[in-house]
């Protein structure tokens, strides 16, 4: 556990200032919990069973996970696909750098502390994104500067098995001991894509919340930027979802049984 860190105070207190925000919540916010990760709503979910998967331990990403980890995140990912039954989802990450973090003011960025959010059943492709990137003027460069597509960082996603293996092989790492790698972004899309770049390949950088953003037409969620303000109805709106979640893994707990029994991966395994 970190000092001033917002996720870690959560892990400490059963998230409280979420059950504040949504008294109508009548149950633990876990949703499900592994050896090394909670699983929670987000806290203003952006579609229904909009849920990050949260590390107890304060670490920057999740390249810095081991095999065993990896297994265990693959696991979460099997669970979280079979009680939503998505037909696809997409996942994101913002890999934050140990200097970033030191060296960034709160008031810019706050949330240091490595989630990955996973949102089923809402179609954002990368053509998708690249229609996002070029409405908000973002270019994706190369290492010498000159402009490169977005489809040039696409590869065909790997399995939830595979996805901790997959950001650790990409990853830039800033220090000679490998301790800490460099910031960077990775989505995977509703199509069964992924894309990951360093962030320091992207000009200007991208906006705050810009997934939210870029799905909240679709996801009838027009108070995506909840750093602005929020009107009791998209107050309501946040809470009923939330609601909605823990009676949804409350209720299929039991099916998750069948997920434990056919992971291929050795989750669990030391």
């Amino acid at each position: 556990m970190k000092k001033n860190c917002v996720l870690c105070d959560g892990l400490k207190d059963e998230f409280q200032n979420i059950k504040e925000q949504y008294p109508e919540l009548q149950s633990n916010v876990t949703l499900f919990e592994t050896k090394n990760f909670k699983v929670i709503p987000d806290k203003f979910p952006i579609a229904p069973n909009h849920i990050i998967i949260l590390p107890k331990e304060h670490i920057n990403t999740f390249a810095e996970f081991n095999e065993a980890q990896g297994r265990e995140v693959g696991y979460i990912l099997d669970r979280l696909e079979n009680t939503t039954k998505s037909d696809n989802f997409i996942m994101f990450e913002h890999g934050t750098s140990k200097s970033e973090e030191l060296n960034t003011p709160p008031h810019i960025k706050s949330i240091f502390h490595a989630h990955l959010h996973f949102i089923p059943n809402v179609k954002c492709n990368t053509e998708d994104m690249d229609v996002f990137f070029q409405q908000k003027n973002v270019q994706l460069l190369d290492y010498d500067g000159s402009q490169r597509n977005i489809s040039e960082f696409q590869t065909q996603y790997s399995g939830n098995a595979n996805l901790v293996n997959f950001i650790k092989d990409n990853v830039i790492y800033e220090d000679s001991a490998r301790t800490s790698v460099e910031s960077y972004f990775y989505i995977k899309s509703s199509d069964n894509t992924q894309l990951f770049f360093p962030e320091r390949l992207v000009t200007p950088r991208i906006p705050s919340q810009f997934l939210r953003e870029a799905l909240s037409v679709q996801c009838e969620t027009p108070e995506w930027n909840w750093k602005v303000g929020m009107t009791a109805e998209g107050r309501q709106k946040y809470g009923t979802r939330i609601v909605q979640m823990a009676k949804l893994f409350k209720q299929n707990d039991y099916n998750n049984i069948l997920v434990m029994t056919k992971f291929k991966s050795g989750y669990g395994k030391e």
